[in-house]
């Protein structure tokens, strides 16, 4: 919740003296960060408002705190499947709402009716649990505009590479408007680690099912051998050539990460240096900046994007909870989201479904999928768990086998083994497989199983 801060008067006389006594002086917003002086004592007044909104934190998941809020005090879907049309009583995500709106009217012409009836009327219930991959980078086109480094004569300054010194405006407010249906997947994920690998297809929309849109081609951003980064296998352009990790020693021995690595983790983003290639539209492809521009390319995470998400949410009710808050007022000012480690969505499944046993002799499977997480437990209802355990051997017994989205098996468990609790152990990835596994006797079948929840990390 954003906090507020009290000016004291004394200080506020003290900072007008200091300005009154001071030399008028123009700045970057990035010059407090610069690290080639020693530290002193600085008073300065900031009236641009860039302190009002959010400081983005790898380690929350964003899509959560979107689906949280967006289903928070919601009391249309008593079934809690949220897929009923007048979920939007409280919170909602209006500016989405409308920018799919706008897309179907704009290409009414070349939709089906079918599809435009879905796109302007009935899209948005697909808004929950539907987000970026949380450590998938991307490159998405923002209306914050670029400009060059100029001497008093309007002249380019060149660093020292004789390359354009140019610069974008701060990506993190949430003021501007970003593009995110152009936004560029560059098919690189970054591992637990902190570096970058090959990005591996994800279920974004939580259909059980890998569409076409949702596959991934090439890594597209790599690091040389001496350590910078590659775009298509090109430098960055102009000054925005930068190592994946660097250091910078402060005097006092202190230490700042300031790498492309440890940019796109905080504060989650990091200005490309490319800007669209069409003139006055945006198009979903690059060229490099000269300066002058409107669109600027920024390289951001998928969970960044979703913290975007999140800053759409707004109140519909006529009385919200929160004192102070009013209709139309952002909900993440004024709402707190129950960060815990291990989040738990509810879930149905039951295999097979109804009061039936399952067949022999299958190797039947079903898949849960959470778009942004790094790893899943499955929590199956103990009183609904019938897997048989008869036979002498363990080929001749049944099981429920639970594997990593490559396969990899995490557990099998019967009626011999499951733990009391019910939940499985930690399953790498955001994708689980769950495969019955049973003997062809007829006579040693059982009732299957139900999961009610998972949770995810």
């Amino acid at each position: 919740m954003l906090k507020q801060i009290f000016k004291s008067q004394k200080l506020f006389g003290l900072t007008i003296l200091l300005l009154a006594l001071a030399t008028p002086a123009l700045a970057l917003d990035t010059d407090i960060y610069q690290s080639n002086v020693k530290q002193n004592c600085y008073i300065m007044l900031d009236t641009s408002g860039s302190m009002g909104f959010g400081v983005y934190e790898s380690n929350i998941d964003y899509g959560g705190m979107y689906d949280y809020l967006l289903k928070l005090n919601e009391l249309t879907d008593p079934d809690d499947l949220y897929i009923s049309s007048t979920y939007t009583t409280y919170i909602y995500d209006r500016v989405l709402k409308e920018a799919i709106e706008n897309w179907a009217d704009a290409n009414v012409a070349s939709l089906t009716p079918v599809e435009y009836d879905y796109f302007r009327n009935h899209y948005y219930l697909n808004f929950y649990n539907y987000h970026r991959p949380k450590t998938r980078i991307y490159l998405v086109p923002g209306e914050i505009g670029i400009t060059v480094r100029v001497d008093a004569n309007g002249d380019p300054i060149l660093d020292e590479n004789g390359k354009l010194q140019i610069f974008s405006g701060d990506a993190a407010d949430p003021e501007y408007l970003w593009h995110s249906e152009h936004m560029i997947d560059t098919y690189t994920d970054v591992d637990s680690n902190g570096n970058l690998m090959q990005a591996v297809a994800v279920d974004e929309d939580g259909s059980g099912v890998i569409e076409s849109d949702e596959e991934v081609g090439s890594q597209r951003l790599t690091v040389d051998a001496n350590g910078y980064v590659f775009f298509d296998n090109k430098p960055l352009p102009n000054s925005q050539n930068i190592e994946y990790q660097h250091q910078q020693l402060l005097f006092g021995g202190g230490i700042i990460e300031d790498g492309f690595g440890d940019l796109i983790n905080a504060p989650g983003y990091y200005f490309s240096g490319y800007t669209d290639a069409s003139e006055g539209t945006i198009s979903g492809t690059t060229k490099d900046a000269i300066g002058g521009e409107a669109i600027a390319y920024f390289f951001i995470t998928g969970n960044w994007m979703n913290m975007q998400q999140v800053y759409n949410l707004t109140y519909t009710t006529n009385n919200p909870d929160p004192q102070g808050a009013f209709t139309g007022d952002p909900a993440w000012k004024f709402e707190t989201y129950p960060f815990t480690t291990w989040p738990t969505v509810d879930y149905l499944l039951d295999h097979p479904a109804g009061s039936v046993d399952y067949a022999p002799g299958i190797e039947a499977e079903e898949t849960i999928t959470h778009p942004s997480a790094e790893k899943i437990r499955i929590h199956f209802d103990p009183a609904q768990f019938d897997i048989n355990p008869a036979g002498s051997t363990d080929s001749e017994k049944d099981w429920l086998v639970i594997q990593t989205g490559d396969g990899t098996v995490v557990a099998r468990y019967n009626n011999d083994n499951l733990p009391t609790d019910g939940w499985s152990p930690e399953i790498a990835g955001n994708t689980a497989r769950i495969i019955l596994d049973s003997d062809t006797d007829a006579d040693s079948v059982g009732g299957g199983y139900i999961v009610d929840q998972y949770a995810y990390y």
